[in-house]
């Protein structure tokens, strides 16, 4: 496609005065800023969702991962060859999302707690070694 007129130097007054890293951080912030000064209260959906999403990024950004995903189960080049590339698209980011977030329930609800449980054993064996009451 051939860009031309006004559409083509907003493009490139875009793409040289905006880099992506710029833009995403100050997107990121302002998002940010905003969700802090909204007052909805408590709510445990949206609690468990927050925590959750954090867990989400990191599993399907490590390494690993990133490259599995998009590249082995969703297949991101046929999709973007496909005439239902908006929709699919749309379609896979929910998926990933909703099995991400079941994993990082999991994480959450099972593996999690008994973490804590075994660690705080060590922490309180340690704590009776070292501080040797007199």
């Amino acid at each position: 496609m051939q860009l031309t007129g006004i559409y083509r130097v907003v493009v490139i007054l875009f793409n040289s005065l905006f880099p992506s890293c710029v833009l995403v951080t100050v997107c990121a912030v302002s998002l940010f800023l905003f969700f802090e000064n909204l007052s909805l209260g408590e709510n445990k959906f949206i609690n468990t969702l927050a925590a959750t999403t954090f867990g989400i990024y990191l599993l399907h950004d490590s390494n690993f991962v990133r490259y599995f995903l998009w590249c082995n189960v969703v297949k991101t080049q046929s999709l973007y060859n496909s005439i239902y590339f908006p929709l699919l698209t749309i379609i896979s980011c929910l998926g990933i999302f909703i099995v991400c977030s079941l994993f990082d329930l999991l994480r959450l609800l099972v593996i999690e707690p008994n973490f804590i449980r075994v660690f705080d054993r060590i922490a309180a064996e340690i704590k009776k070694k070292a501080f040797i009451e007199e």
